[in-house]
């Protein structure tokens, strides 16, 4: 193939496949992971959408208050 890939590039991926290794992708077809800090906001605020998303318009204005209500009745700080 030809394909020339620096040492480095080798080095660090090798370095973060602990990490890479032990987290739980849920969308295979993302081109990067993150990672939830916040388990039970995260799941609320996923319910949430799914709920409304046919009802009504959710801008990123109505996500961002949401998930501030949401993280208030959940003691998240």
């Amino acid at each position: 193939m030809g394909v020339r890939v620096d040492e480095s590039t080798i080095t660090r991926i090798l370095k973060s496949k602990n990490k890479r290794l032990g987290t739980e992708i849920a969308n295979p077809e993302a081109k990067r992971h993150k990672s939830v800090l916040v388990p039970e906001l995260e799941l609320a605020l996923k319910e949430f959408v799914l709920n409304y998303q046919h009802k009504t318009i959710l801008s990123d204005g109505v996500l961002t208050e949401k998930a501030k209500q949401l993280a208030d009745e959940l003691n998240v700080p």
